[in-house]
């Protein structure tokens, strides 16, 4: 691993620890854990969408983000169907 990737690890790490903080919060003032997540969701397409400039692109973006994380994942039935 590069320093480079080993830094861009380190930095996803800070924001994911951020987020987590965050969703502790709304969880606190009510939100519902699903909500918390969809919130989630809908904030990861508006940060990609402020990087590659549109909608479509954004979402694309996202789904190979996701696609990234299971392909390192073990299998489980849910990841094979």
């Amino acid at each position: 691993m590069t320093n480079s990737e080993t830094a861009s690890i380190d930095q996803i790490e800070r924001c994911r620890r951020v987020n987590r903080l965050a969703a502790a919060k709304y969880a606190e003032q009510g939100v519902a854990p699903d909500d918390i997540a969809i919130a989630a969701a809908y904030s990861a397409v508006d940060l990609a969408l402020h990087n590659v400039g549109d909608p479509a692109t954004a979402i694309a973006w996202v789904r190979r983000a996701l696609d990234v994380m299971e392909a390192g994942l073990p299998l489980t039935v849910e990841t094979m169907q």
